[in-house]
């Protein structure tokens, strides 16, 4: 990601954090939407027994939803060559 080697997806979202925040490409709520999903991730696969409520899921559901969006959009600026986030410039 933007020119790192993340090897775990735990260095993926620390790295997210620190380099899209950095880039403009997306705030800090990006970043803790990311870790708020790996966790989740990580407790339903290793946990002996992970529940969630009704309403928990479905805002995480949501904020994938959003997470994948900003994804979508961004890339698509990105692939045109416009800038995105930052002072005067699109998107963020």
């Amino acid at each position: 990601m933007l020119g790192s080697r993340a090897r775990t997806h735990e260095d993926v979202a620390h790295e997210f954090g620190l380099r899209v925040t950095r880039e403009g490409l997306g705030d800090r709520e990006l970043g803790r939407t990311l870790n708020l999903l790996r966790q989740a991730r990580e407790e339903g696969d290793y946990a002996p027994i992970f529940t969630v409520s009704r309403e928990e899921a479905a805002e995480l559901v949501e904020r994938a939803r959003s997470f994948v969006s900003w994804a979508e959009r961004t890339v698509e600026l990105l692939a045109s060559g416009r800038r995105v986030g930052g002072e005067g410039s699109e998107g963020g």
